[in-house]
């Protein structure tokens, strides 16, 4: 079977090594845009327009993702760079 090889050209992908028990145990998988912090801004009951700020710093990719509950659906993603 052949491997992913993982690229050293984009610094949002890693290459982890399973050790579980199921399908993919015993292969190198790849992940992309993998999520190297999160910060809840707050909640919100939908009932009235949402507007939020947060500063960035930084050069690195940003995501908002609005999800219901704590491991709810996700409602809306946008990349803001």
């Amino acid at each position: 079977m052949n491997q992913p090889t993982p690229s050293t050209s984009n610094d949002t992908t890693e290459a982890v090594d399973t050790r579980r028990p199921d399908a993919n145990a015993g292969h190198t998988l790849t992940y992309a845009n993998v999520t190297e912090d999160w910060k809840i801004l707050g909640q919100w009951d939908g009932s009235t327009a949402l507007e939020m700020t947060a500063a960035v710093t930084g050069t690195k990719p940003v995501v908002v993702v609005i999800q219901e509950g704590q491991f709810g659906p996700i409602r809306a993603a946008a990349h803001l760079r």
